[in-house]
């Protein structure tokens, strides 16, 4: 049975939010493949995607594109990623260089593989990372202060390149589903060797209980596909052990 999802009353207690700025939630599953990464080691097309993951059977495809994308992680002494908290900063190259993020994704749950989470990014310019980054007043920085109750000083502690193969469906209650394939890429900064690992994600980028019952069955069949259940560490995680942070517990 599906219960109820973290998502559904959370407040994040950020007001008068300004130009720029977005505030999202997702619900998502992600699945660590193996060294092959499903298609034999190899870049899959967007059809080798959709034939390999099908969607639920309500579910027609919307859209589909592939992209590369890189990743700055930052925290100050684990304080970020002891709370399940991510700082990071988000590049894109080629005809989209000019879209960067500065954000944090933090982990309200993860339930029988599923991860709640909200999303707080204002864009900038990449030149403009290193500096935000240290601002007290930028979005992010106040939010994860919000969090934490004390003054952050983050530096990079990790990087990651992902080669990204994404492909939408929209379910017969207009719930917008989406798998993504990721080559990534980790390296810790700012000496660390390369690691490359290969992930599979669905999510639901809203709170509808609809949209979550649908993401549950799709993640079903997707476990069954992939002969293992959902991970249940973060990306940043990955990224933070390689430089060296120890979890609790």
């Amino acid at each position: 049975m599906t219960s109820p999802t973290a998502l559904a009353d959370f407040d994040p207690g950020v007001d008068d939010v300004p130009p720029g700025i977005v505030i999202g939630v997702e619900q998502e599953f992600k699945w660590r493949l193996g060294d092959d990464g499903l298609f034999g080691n190899r870049q899959p097309t967007l059809d080798d995607l959709a034939a390999a993951v099908p969607p639920p059977d309500e579910a027609v495809e919307e859209s589909r594109f592939q992209h590369t994308q890189s990743t700055l992680y930052f925290d100050d002494r684990w304080q970020l990623t002891d709370r399940q908290v991510a700082l990071r900063a988000t590049i894109n190259p080629g005809t989209i260089k000019r879209v960067s993020w500065l954000g944090v994704k933090q982990t309200l749950r993860w339930e029988n593989g599923c991860r709640d989470s909200l999303e707080l990014g204002g864009r900038l310019a990449a030149k403009d990372i290193g500096r935000e980054v240290r601002n007290p007043q930028s979005p992010a920085l106040a939010y994860a202060h919000r969090l934490l109750g004390v003054a952050l000083e983050p530096d990079v502690f990790a990087s990651v390149i992902q080669h990204r193969h994404k492909v939408f469906y929209r379910t017969s209650v207009n719930s917008l589903l989406q798998v993504t394939f990721d080559r990534a890429e980790f390296k810790a900064l700012p000496d660390g060797q390369p690691q490359v690992t290969y992930w599979l994600e669905i999510e639901n980028n809203g709170r509808e209980m609809h949209a979550r019952a649908a993401l549950e069955r799709w993640a079903t069949s997707v476990s069954e596909r992939v002969g293992a259940p959902p991970a249940t560490r973060a990306k940043a995680e990955v990224a933070a052990e390689l430089a060296g942070w120890t979890r609790r517990g």
